[in-house]
């Protein structure tokens, strides 16, 4: 095997170990009955999973389920329930991805420097110690992804909701809808996932006559999104009571851009903080730079 074969097959087994760990996170293939009903305008219900056959899972996500059953407890004892359930990945999916990652660097590293070794022609060793080390950090890493990535898409929810509270005050004001047809007519507005989701759960709720606030506020659990829950609290005051909630909301509404800002504001510093020591290394390296001549003149000015 010449040289130009072995970097090939390396590049292979590390872009091809890259490409896997991608296509993990894509997004699921929706319905297509839904999505051309929802596109033609027509009542976009979502298919309950009686009307759905049964399907084999995903290898990835079988493999995690064969974990869960016979790894240690300690290994498979991390269960971040509404980061996942908010990202829309499953448990059996997230400690496939686990598995996935730690074989990736349990295996690869060492054909690596293999491959290295060969073409090369010099020993390269690296100890089984940061081997595992390596794999350890495998199957840690889904942890911070999953977690980044929920607490982008709760900001993202967070932000949505804003919107969704003005839609439904302004329903209400019209007067043309109960609190149930202004939550649905508001949720359906919207093109984005949280908008789905909520009324995903607001359809749900009609067909299966329970009360939405009460469903919505599982769904905030579910997700971890507190502000969902004061939606809910507000809507169920008017379901219960019949009262105005268009004031409400719209104080409501109002509060959650504030916490919002809030927190971009902290963010913002928080960043501003984080730049403040590279900037003042480059300062000084700068004058550094400008004053290296005068330094090495007075240096050979005090030479004998």
């Amino acid at each position: 095997m010449t040289a130009l074969q072995l970097w090939m097959l390396a590049g292979v087994m590390v872009f091809g170990g890259i490409a896997l760990f991608v296509a993990s996170f894509a997004p699921a293939r929706p319905d297509l009955g839904w999505v051309l009903a929802k596109f033609s305008g027509k009542q976009a219900v979502r298919p309950s999973r009686a009307d759905v056959p049964a399907v084999k899972p995903p290898t990835l996500e079988r493999v995690g389920s064969w974990a869960q059953r016979r790894f240690p407890s300690f290994l498979v004892s991390y269960r971040p329930e509404a980061d996942l359930a908010i990202v829309g990945m499953s448990i059996g999916r997230f400690y496939g991805q686990k598995i996935l990652n730690a074989a990736l660097l349990l295996v690869g590293m060492p054909l690596l420097v293999l491959g290295f070794t060969i073409i090369v022609g010099l020993p390269v060793g690296i100890p089984s110690m940061v081997t595992m080390l390596l794999a350890v950090a495998g199957w840690k890493g889904p942890n911070g992804t999953v977690r980044s990535e929920a607490r982008t898409r709760r900001r993202e929810f967070n932000y949505a909701l804003c919107t969704f509270v003005d839609l439904v005050a302004i329903e209400r004001v019209a007067g043309l809808a109960s609190s149930r047809k202004a939550m649905e007519e508001a949720a359906k507005l919207g093109d984005s996932w949280p908008f789905e989701q909520m009324y995903e759960v607001l359809n749900l709720s009609a067909v299966q006559h329970t009360s939405p606030w009460d469903d919505l506020t599982t769904l905030s659990h579910r997700i971890d999104v507190p502000a969902l829950e004061e939606v809910a609290s507000v809507m169920r005051l008017a379901g219960d009571e019949g009262s105005d909630v268009a004031s409400n909301l719209a104080a409501l509404g109002l509060s959650l851009r504030e916490r919002l800002l809030a927190v971009e504001q902290a963010a913002a510093k928080s960043a501003t903080l984080k730049m403040t020591l590279p900037i003042i290394g480059m300062t000084v390296t700068v004058v550094l730079i400008m004053c290296s001549p005068w330094f090495i003149e007075f240096a050979t000015m005090q030479a004998p």
